[in-house]
């Protein structure tokens, strides 16, 4: 379940739907994704309700809309552009953890975060 190509968002909306009409609780998806902390997934988990993407029931538990789609007052720009903040943090490394990287993928790593600046940038306008 957490394949590490799809954002995080969507693999926890994915569980969500995948748990059906019973839904899932917080708990369920903290155990789901161990590797993320319980205030990221709850931040998540707020905002697919803002968007309409899912719904609380009863005793914290989540279940998907009727419209598996993003609201209607959705700004897609805004949530892939928050999406993209999230990996841009990520990665966010420490000094000596970038010095510790070798030449290339120092390089790479510069070259990947300014890509994602400029995309955020975009996605801003």
């Amino acid at each position: 379940m957490d394949d590490m190509s799809v954002p995080f968002n969507e693999r926890i909306y994915q569980a969500i739907k995948k748990a059906g009409k019973a839904g899932i609780t917080k708990k369920e998806l903290n155990e789901i994704f161990s590797t993320h902390s319980a205030s990221s997934i709850a931040g998540i988990l707020h905002g697919m309700k803002v968007e309409g993407r899912i719904k609380a029931m009863q005793r914290g538990r989540y279940c998907v809309t009727e419209n598996n789609t993003f609201a209607a007052q959705t700004n897609i720009k805004r949530v892939i552009a928050k999406d993209l903040m999230a990996i841009q943090e990520k990665y966010d490394l420490r000094m000596s953890e970038f010095d510790s990287l070798t030449k290339a993928q120092r390089d790479q790593m510069r070259e990947a975060k300014s890509i994602i600046r400029k995309s955020i940038n975009d996605l801003s306008d």
